[in-house]
């Protein structure tokens, strides 16, 4: 409702937008579904999607610049749209947003949620797949997978509030994707960073080997150390603790633990990695960040086929 589902293959946002397109034409077989149809055509279609993209807060209307001519188009056309609509992911207060709007006379309709990523339900069907981490998920999902991602969860964290019982009662197979939070932020700062990764990476073998069917996947290689990080992205006002090499150190640490166990892995190639992390400044999304591009995605052939 606030701009366009992304569709680039250069941004996180994009990832989110062809995920979620794939989603609902697996979710929808026999139909045709457009991405960012025009709101003067959407009285044509027997049920409209509304999918606010990765960074949306519900509740939050930032709109840079302030409201446009086809924000006031895209109200009208939802108060005058007579079939079905569905949020997907998150729920869009079109009162609230109308409060900025000041459209007259109008009213919105009741709207149910649907977790297409939390709970993929593929033709009506629950799956018992599920890729499961922080916002780095998103590059690692692939068809018939659930998409379970909280930005931000390290994977201290999940390691603590995630239990064996709860995830297989959910699934019979997994991705897990942690790691690169905990190496950018937290475990440099530990007494001994070496020793608290190997404690680290240690539970998480553990934790995965009790899982039904799990993979690992292994941390991104460290970028080039000049690269800005957006503020909402920094922690305790730093974009990173430790240097690049103490960072590739314990990420080698981890990736060599990893590979020695009996659990299954995704890995990431190694002519990604050069002297100073240079090579990643542009396989990385162009904005300030820290996640892939979707084109670089391993699973991009399958999402878009």
């Amino acid at each position: 409702m606030m701009g366009n589902v992304a569709t680039t293959l250069n941004s996180q946002g994009g990832g989110f937008g062809i995920i979620q397109t794939r989603m609902l034409k697996d979710n929808h077989p026999h139909d045709t579904v457009e991405v960012n149809p025009n709101p003067s055509d959407w009285d044509s279609y027997d049920i409209l999607y509304v999918c606010e993209g990765v960074n949306f807060v519900e509740g939050s209307f930032n709109i840079p610049g302030g409201p446009r001519p086809i924000h006031t188009e895209k109200m009208k056309a939802i108060a005058d749209y007579g079939g079905e609509i569905r949020f997907s992911n998150s729920y869009f207060d079109f009162n609230k947003f109308n409060q900025r709007l000041k459209i007259p006379d109008v009213e919105y309709p009741d709207v149910k949620s649907i977790s297409w990523y939390n709970t993929f339900l593929a033709q009506g069907l629950e799956t018992k797949k599920g890729v499961i981490g922080d916002s780095h998920a998103l590059s690692v999902w692939r068809p018939g997978y659930s998409l379970d991602f909280t930005a931000g969860r390290t994977l201290h964290g999940f390691l603590k509030r995630e239990t064996v019982d709860e995830i297989n009662s959910r699934f019979d197979e997994t991705t897990t994707y942690f790691m690169n939070i905990d190496i950018r932020f937290h475990l440099m700062r530990q007494e001994n960073p070496k020793d608290a990764t190997k404690d680290l990476i240690g539970r998480y073998i553990d934790f995965s080997s009790r899982l039904k069917n799990n993979t690992i996947v292994e941390p991104l290689p460290i970028e080039h150390e000049s690269r800005k990080i957006p503020g909402t992205g920094l922690y305790k006002k730093q974009p990173f603790f430790g240097t690049r090499e103490e960072r590739m150190e314990i990420r080698q640490i981890a990736i060599e633990m990893i590979r020695n166990s009996d659990q299954k892995y995704i890995s990431w190639p190694e002519d990604w990695i050069d002297l100073d992390g240079t090579k990643m400044l542009d396989i990385l999304e162009s904005r300030q960040s820290v996640h892939l591009k979707p084109r670089y995605y391993p699973f991009l052939n399958e999402i878009l086929g």
